[in-house]
């Protein structure tokens, strides 16, 4: 698209410097100043596109890499929790393990000691749930933010190539001592 760009505004310049210099009781040198002062100004525009899109390309690889980096971060994260979940696991097959053990030795205490050891369980459960819930919801804001910076770079991006091709274009009017320099 900026390659387009880059081809069109050159050719609709040169255009203009030809329709201005037939149309002109001028020296033919004063119309290849104007010429060249075209010329020039589209060229600077051009390499102001250039720079823009360059920096722009930059913005929005840094960009990714933050994101990567954020869903690196939520991976790695997710894996925390599955091992903490894994032990957490194995610490209720531990303590149900020994409920079998206790339940042999005394059959006048198993059933209380079975009731405290399903409310254990079910207590590591719950932290074990709200632990994945807490590094989860921790994990999307964090990508959700990124999206957000993202989007901001990407919108200061578009307002600066937006300045830039304004103020090119001005220049390029001035330059051509047109009228109306607004653009």
């Amino acid at each position: 698209m900026i390659k387009l760009k880059n081809l069109t505004i050159p050719l609709i310049s040169l255009a203009a410097v030809f329709s201005l210099a037939a149309c002109s009781d001028e020296p033919e040198s004063k119309a290849d100043k104007v010429a060249e002062s075209v010329e020039n100004a589209v060229e600077d525009a051009g390499d102001k596109i250039d720079e823009i899109a360059e920096n722009t390309d930059k913005k929005i690889d840094e960009i990714a890499e933050s994101a990567g980096e954020a869903a690196d971060t939520a991976s790695d994260k997710m894996d925390e929790i599955a091992d903490q979940a894994d032990q957490a696991a194995n610490t209720a097959g531990d303590k149900m393990s020994e409920m079998v053990d206790q339940a042999d030795q005394a059959a006048g205490t198993a059933s209380d000691k079975m009731s405290e050891m399903v409310d254990q369980a079910g207590q590591a459960a719950n932290t074990a749930g709200d632990k994945v819930t807490n590094t989860l919801n921790g994990a999307l804001n964090d990508a959700d933010t990124a999206a957000d910076n993202a989007g901001d770079k990407i919108n200061e991006s578009a307002k600066d190539l937006g300045n830039a091709i304004e103020d090119t274009c001005e220049k390029a009017k001035a330059g051509v001592n047109a009228e109306d320099t607004d653009c």
